[in-house]
């Protein structure tokens, strides 16, 4: 069947009038007729209370489908409380099904358990909690401690709302603002800190309206903090001396947030966060502390390694990273929503405990010691081989330095040091020894090792004793000035210096090997020549005993103690000998050592004492100017002469007569030689006498020889002996 055209254009019609016919009885047929305002006080930015306030002019139950009007209600309200419970209930739904879809997936509590009515209003107050899916957030995110603590970063926070209004309603939303928070946009009427949306959906037709709103905190915390701001902190750690410990701890004030693109959508206008921020965002699982290292901490660190170690320092920083984990999400407050600042900074520490740390161009180790043991030492910036070139530092910088115990630099032990203010002042102690005079203990051994009988001079007819002489001396110098070759740096003041300081100097290279290798020979040389002063007639060299010097080195290396109890050994040796005349007479018998004079002398600054020890079987007597000289024994029962002067005696001499009177004994064992070497030689002339005579009788009458070889050039043996 076919339909015409106008046919068509008359159906159509049909429907359109149907259409709109439908639509005006349901217009008509609205059953509910409400004014409400919904006033929203902004607790905080997450937190709001919520006032309603309706005017009903006509409301049905939706269990009878009766309809009750304003008049009626007021009616109802003073005669009936059942249906006035039944038409507060009905109001409470209404209000919370519009609040939840205003709030979607938030936390509505309520105040009361059925609204209020007060001809001719209904009133009802709720608390809402915003959720962090409302903000399409992660549900792990503590939306209240996020959002509140960002909008005191200076952050602005944006809401898109839904407003709702049921059908027959007229919906007024009005949001309150405290003084502490102010708007940055809105899609609604502003009027002073009221923001207004109306949602009218009298006709069933407008159900919804979304509000823009973008808040901000009035007075934010951080709202100085525009820039990223990173501070650097040096420590030196020298509390363990022979080990400085270098740290560089890194204080991140602010952190330019923006460049790790992690906040959500929500938030604009944020470029740095401080240290709060940054632990706030670590709680909420935004970013982690790696990529904060990775991003931020480990670049600036890899700067300001490259600075130190372009300076002066001149070596390389193998620095190992950590994080102090009393600034970060470990601290007691890792942040506060309403005070987000940055304190404390988070911190990232690069340390390497194996640095060198000079001080006057010598180790500090050396620099503290000399102090514990006397120095006055006055330092500049320049005398610090660390910060010289800290001036190219992008960073703000400060720094200390910890001293070992008993040092103080300007009468403090953890000395403050920044850009303005360099490192410099007077280093001092508190148990730093004081000295008036040096004290240098030396003992002078002469011991006469051999006598022996100077057999060729007793041919010649002169008697001289050759006398093996052992010479030692033993310097136990315990206070010195600081001795030649050696020198200090020129910012270091010590009129003496005691045993530990001189093993420091040694062990730390403050003293090079060939200024303690011309010192030695010095003293050598000082001693030979001395040794020579006393016996004229010695020859040979003095030589230094260096095992017994370097094992006086040997001590505990403790800076914190450095004292003049155990002395330095220098000890030199002498060995050489020594021609001493003797008389000698068969009749009557006599045996008469000649007199000797020695002359004993005293060497400034020191105490000295000389022992000349005589050989077993000898007596002395003796005779000097001074008065001073004693006989004595050796353990072994050996006679020795003693001299001895102080300090103050360097200028002294005293001259010893010496004779020295051996025994029958003694001499005997002199002469045994002698009478051995004559019994020698008689020997030998009784042997060549017999070998001669033997040889004459073997050669034949008028010289002639037997054999007949006698004239040969080469040698022919004689022939064997005829037997008889």
């Amino acid at each position: 069947m076919r339909i015409s055209y106008a046919n068509m254009c008359i159906l159509g019609l049909f429907l359109y009038l149907l259409f709109i016919g439908t639509a005006v009885q349901s217009l008509s047929t609205t059953e509910d007729s409400v004014t409400c305002e919904f006033t929203i006080d902004v607790d905080t930015a997450t937190t709001f209370s919520v006032h309603i306030s309706a005017d009903v002019e006509k409301i049905t139950l939706s269990a009878s489908g009766k309809t009750y009007t304003k008049s009626e209600i007021q009616t109802l309200s003073a005669s009936n409380p059942e249906i006035m419970g039944a038409i507060k209930y009905a109001m409470k739904a209404a209000f919370s099904d519009q609040l939840r879809n205003t709030f979607p997936d938030s936390d509505i509590e309520t105040s009361w358990e059925l609204p209020s009515y007060t001809a001719p209003l209904f009133s009802d107050s709720y608390n809402i909690s915003l959720s962090p899916t409302f903000f399409s957030l992660n549900r792990t995110v503590n939306a209240y401690e996020f959002i509140n603590g960002l909008m005191d970063c200076g952050a602005i926070v944006n809401y898109s709302i839904p407003l709702q209004a049921s059908a027959g309603w007229n919906n007024t939303f009005v949001v309150v603002l405290p003084n502490e928070i102010t708007y940055k946009k809105t899609t609604g009427t502003v009027k002073q800190n009221r923001i207004t949306w109306k949602v009218f959906n009298g006709d069933g037709q407008t159900p919804q309206k979304t509000a823009e709103l973008a808040l901000a905190d009035k007075y934010p915390t951080s709202e100085g903090f525009s820039n990223e701001s990173l501070k650097v902190a040096f420590e030196i750690d020298c509390e363990k001396p022979r080990q400085p410990q270098l740290s560089i701890l890194l204080n991140a004030e602010t952190i330019d947030i923006a460049s790790y693109k992690v906040l959500p959508s929500l938030f604009s206008n944020v470029k740095t966060v401080p240290s709060d921020g940054i632990r706030l965002l670590v709680e909420n699982n935004l970013t982690n502390w790696d990529k904060i290292y990775v991003n931020t901490l480990k670049p600036a660190g890899e700067d300001i390694i490259s600075v130190v170690e372009s300076s002066l320092f001149n070596q390389t920083i193998d620095a190992v990273f950590s994080w102090d984990n009393t600034t970060t999400t470990e601290c007691t407050e890792p942040f506060d929503i309403i005070s987000m600042d940055s304190l404390p900074p988070i911190r990232g520490l690069f340390t390497d405990d194996t640095i060198l740390f000079k001080l006057c161009n010598i180790s500090s180790r050396a620099v503290f010691g000399l102090v514990n043991a006397g120095a006055e030492v006055h330092i500049s910036s320049s005398d610090v081989n660390f910060e010289n070139n800290l001036n190219n530092l992008k960073y703000e910088y400060n720094g200390s330095i910890l001293l070992p115990p008993h040092v103080f630099l300007n009468d403090q032990q953890r000395f403050q040091w920044n850009q303005t203010t360099p490192i410099s002042g007077n280093f001092s102690s508190d148990i730093a020894p004081t000295y008036t005079n040096q004290n240098i203990n030396t003992d002078i051994i002469i011991d006469v090792e051999s006598t022996d009988m100077n057999l060729l001079s007793f041919f010649t007819g002169k008697t001289e004793l050759t006398v093996g002489v052992f010479l030692s001396e033993v310097q136990y110098r315990n206070v010195t000035t600081v001795p030649e070759p050696f020198k200090l740096p020129s910012q270091i003041n010590l009129p003496y210096l005691n045993a530990d300081g001189f093993r420091l100097c040694v062990e730390e290279s403050v003293f090079s090997d060939e200024e303690i290798e011309s010192f030695l020979t010095d003293q050598t040389k000082i001693f030979e020549n001395h040794s020579k002063e006393l016996f004229p007639l010695l020859q040979g060299k003095a030589q230094v005993d260096k095992n017994s010097f370097e094992q006086s080195l040997i001590w505990n290396g403790d800076i914190s103690s450095m004292n003049a109890s155990e002395p330095v050994k220098v000890v030199s040796t002498f060995h050489s000998s020594y021609p001493l005349p003797f008389s000698f007479s068969l009749l009557p018998p006599g045996f008469d050592v000649s007199k000797q004079n020695i002359s004993f002398t005293g060497i400034p600054h020191q105490s000295v004492t000389y022992t000349l020890v005589f050989p077993q079987g000898t007596s002395i007597s003796i005779n000097d100017t001074l008065q001073r000289a004693m006989v004595s024994e050796t353990p072994e029962g050996k006679k020795c002469l003693v001299v001895s002067f102080n300090t103050s005696e360097g200028d002294l001499v005293d001259i010893v007569t010496v004779h020295m009177q051996p025994s029958g004994l003694f001499i005997l064992g002199l002469f045994v030689p002698c009478i051995i070497s004559m019994i020698i030689t008689i020997v030998l002339f009784v042997v060549v006498y017999i070998i001669r005579k033997k040889r004459n009788r073997l050669r034949g009458p008028g010289g002639t020889s037997e054999t007949g070889y006698e004239e040969e050039e080469y040698y022919v043996p004689p022939p064997p002996p005829r037997r008889r």
